[in-house]
């Protein structure tokens, strides 16, 4: 058995192999405790006096995380897992169906969360887990996380209008897997390095807006454009979900944050309040880096990996990629989008979602010991081994066991919480019109941009938001 715990290495060079290969090709590592000449399926040969199994996931930057966690089960069970990763994400979602297809699946299949799992289900590639995921397991975990991976009536009814995305054959309330993985976009990180050669103080991130604004004018003033801060606006939403949002809800308040976005607001995107929520984010139109809106999101990762930039905007998940980069994990101060002064709230809390989640396959003849190492990975010890080797967030809540962590990944732990009136869920646009469905959240993005290009101010861009928001509105039947 080989341990990953400290596997960033082995990662890294996995990924640099890759690299090598051709674009868009299919990359498969075996790994963690199974043998290296086994190639996968749901294996039920004995290892001793356990089983082996194999588990499949997308994500290469989980698979020192994983391994350490099966290697851990594999000691107190005598069963072993392999993980294995194919990559990229359309490619594994071929591999996946075309394995259901000939039933050559592994044991345990990983999934996007409250989105492939059901249609992997709906697809007979994983099993209903509802009277296995009981509620005593689910406690274990973020409610939110729970939450969102519980199928609904709604849900499976939209699901309805495309035959090859339909859910209709699945049961509303019933979970068909498991979250491993969690997070949430809102996340701010900045090279140290940097911040020491700009003279500004790493011992502790900045307590609000107004002190990381001024820091970022100090490393754009002292190091240039490459003290500037970077993310991917190509795509408009990152700068609305990953920034702006978390921004305006700690300085407006839960009440206000949705009352601006519903069918009859008194705290209008041009009222006072709401324009102060602009200006303070225009504040950032002088310190992006250079081309900010033609940087997509790897790209903008990249900038900062590369010390192009010394900060850059993204979520809990942006830490693995950058590590993937090259980074040293020790020079990444990670910090919540600070809460403005004078706002509604002085800490910024961030629900976590869940990314990534692990059911059962539906051909699998170790079900029993798949059920049993999903529990393992959900319990505190296995999600403490995955997150550190993973340098990612579990969707178990840990509480105090991250004290030794990395400052950086304390600090993204630190930020998530239990669901309360001061807690945003980054990506619930719920209060829209159309429940987030139609055309005015992209829009919304779009407008936002108008400010870091330079091409209206923060008032022109109120009125702008609440045209659109009224037209939205009226155009609900």
């Amino acid at each position: 058995m080989v341990g990953t715990k400290h596997g960033h290495g082995r990662l890294r060079a996995r990924m640099r192999a890759a690299a090598l290969l051709s674009a868009g090709a299919l990359i498969a590592f075996g790994a963690g405790c199974g043998s290296s000449g086994d190639d996968g399926g749901s294996g039920s040969g004995d290892a001793g006096s356990g089983k082996n199994l194999t588990m499949w996931t997308f994500k290469q930057s989980n698979v020192p995380g994983l391994e350490a966690a099966a290697e851990a089960w594999g000691r107190s069970t005598g069963n072993t897992l392999r993980i294995q990763v194919y990559t990229p994400d359309d490619a594994y979602a071929t591999k996946v169906r075309a394995a259901a297809n000939t039933r050559d699946l592994p044991d345990i299949v990983s999934a996007h969360s409250a989105s492939e799992e059901w249609q992997f289900a709906a697809a007979g590639v994983l099993d209903d887990i509802s009277g296995e995921f009981d509620r005593a397991w689910q406690d274990e975990l973020y409610p939110s996380a729970v939450a969102a991976t519980s199928l609904t009536e709604e849900r499976i009814k939209a699901s309805a209008a495309n035959s090859s995305t339909s859910l209709e054959g699945l049961e509303p309330g019933h979970f068909y897997a498991v979250p491993y993985l969690s997070g949430s976009a809102g996340f701010v990180f900045a090279r140290k390095s940097a911040l020491r050669r700009a003279g500004v103080d790493v011992s502790k991130p900045p307590a609000t807006y107004q002190e990381m604004i001024a820091a970022i004018e100090r490393t754009r003033a002292r190091l240039g454009d490459s003290g500037g801060i970077a993310t991917g606006l190509k795509i408009p939403p990152t700068g609305y979900y990953w920034f702006f949002r978390p921004l305006s809800f700690d300085y407006l308040g839960r009440a206000d944050f949705l009352n601006r976005q519903g069918k009859n607001p008194s705290v209008a995107w041009n009222s006072p309040k709401s324009i102060e929520t602009l200006e303070l984010y225009d504040r950032l139109t002088p310190l992006w880096v250079p081309g900010v809106l033609a940087l997509g999101i790897d790209e903008a990762d990249q900038k900062f990996a590369d010390g192009s930039a010394t900060w850059d905007v993204g979520g809990t998940y942006t830490l693995s990629f950058l590590l993937d980069q090259g980074m040293d994990l020790d020079d990444v101060m990670v910090f919540p989008v600070p809460p403005p002064e004078g706002g509604a709230y002085d800490k910024t809390k961030l629900a976590p979602a869940p990314l990534v989640s692990a059911g059962v396959a539906s051909t699998s003849k170790n079900r029993a010991e798949a059920i049993d190492f999903l529990r393992f990975l959900s319990s505190r010890e296995g999600a403490r081994l995955f997150g550190e080797g993973a340098n990612d967030i579990p969707a178990t809540d840990l509480g105090d066991e991250t004290a030794s962590w990395n400052p950086a990944l304390r600090e993204m732990f630190a930020a998530l919480s239990p669901p309360g009136d001061d807690v945003l869920d980054v990506n619930d646009f719920s209060a829209d019109p159309g429940a987030g469905a139609g055309p005015v959240t992209p829009g919304t993005a779009d407008t936002l941009n108008k400010l870091v290009a330079g091409k209206a101010t923060p008032q022109q861009v109120g009125d702008e938001l609440t045209e659109t928001y009224a037209k939205a509105w009226a155009a609900q039947k």
